[in-house]
Formats: C-alpha cells, sequence, structure tokens
C-alpha cells in the first residue's frame, strides 16, 4: 500500500535542528521531574562545497545533571569534550560532509545524547536546549529551542477512565 500525504507548508524547515524526547504532554510540553531527556542535534550541510570540519556546542542548563549524560550514537566519528563544566563541544574531524545540491541524501549528520535533569527540580521549571552548529570556519548555525516544562502536579491531576476487559 502507498500513501500520499499534501499538506500545505507554513513556514520555512531549517534542516539544523534540536529535537527533545519526551516531547512533553500539551501545547505546554510538560514533563516529569524524573523524566531522562533523549537530545537529537541534526545538521545538514547546505553549503556550496564539501564540509571538512564540523563542530556542535551545547550548552547544557544548570537544571541538568552533566554527570549523568550518556553519550548515544551519531551519524559520524566524532570527538567529545566538555567545555566550562557545562558546553558539550562534538568535533567532526574529516567528515567530508558533502553540500546538498550535490548529493542531498549524504549532506545530513547527527548526534543523540541523554541526560537526566538535577534532583528536586520544581514545577514549572522550562528547559530549554539549543546547539550551535559550525560548519568548516564560517559563523555558526543555531538550532531551534527544544523547550519542555516540568509539572509533576499535571501528571497527579489526570483522571484516566477505568477500562474494562472482557469478563
Amino acid at each position: 500500500n502507498q500513501f500520499t500525504i499534501n499538506s500545505e507548508v507554513l513556514n520555512s524547515w531549517d534542516p539544523n535542528d534540536k529535537l527533545v524526547l519526551p516531547r512533553g504532554v500539551s501545547s505546554n510540553r510538560y514533563i516529569t521531574s524524573n523524566d531522562e531527556l533523549e537530545y537529537v542535534l541534526n545538521f545538514q550541510n547546505t553549503g556550496q562545497d564539501t564540509a571538512f570540519l564540523i563542530i556542535i556546542r551545547d550548552t547544557i542548563q544548570s537544571y541538568l545533571d552533566i554527570t549523568t549524560l550518556k553519550y548515544m550514537v551519531s551519524s559520524h566519528d566524532y570527538v567529545l569534550k566538555i567545555l566550562d563544566s557545562n558546553i558539550l563541544e562534538w568535533t567532526f574531524n574529516n567528515i567530508n560532509l558533502v553540500d546538498s545540491t550535490t548529493n542531498e541524501p549524504a549532506s545530513h549528520g547527527w548526534v543523540k545524547f541523554s541526560i537526566n535533569q538535577i534532583p528536586n527540580i520544581t514545577d514549572g521549571t522550562v528547559i530549554k536546549n539549543s546547539g550551535g552548529i559550525y560548519f568548516d570556519y564560517n559563523i555558526p548555525v543555531q538550532t531551534n529551542k527544544a523547550t519542555v516544562t516540568v509539572n509533576n502536579a499535571f501528571f497527579t491531576s489526570i483522571d484516566l477512565p477505568v477500562i474494562f476487559g472482557p469478563s
């Protein structure tokens, strides 16, 4: 079976973005204080030539516990440093990432990591995270802010329906 979805594009889309899981519940993106946050930084070389060096810098807010950082997977080999105790810096040396006009599928990359919140974080705390992506020696491309809000009370106030199975 094949499906086709037609939809209107309402704004521009930047392939250099930041995602967070869990995404959060409701338009306020509520999470609990116990949720581990998993981040994905996506990047694409939309320039006019191959990128040989890519550096990503991501400042970790004080609401997140840097000691719980887990390096997960990435599209390419990297070296990771932690600068000033809260800045993650991925360096992709000799990445040779082709530009999107030469080979669109091969022009993408990503890095994924997870991190826990600090203990006893209070309801209403907004956790924002973004990254700066340096292609060779150009100024950084800034990603969107991946944002969630801690709200334990929201989850304890939800009345879930009781569902009875077959008897």
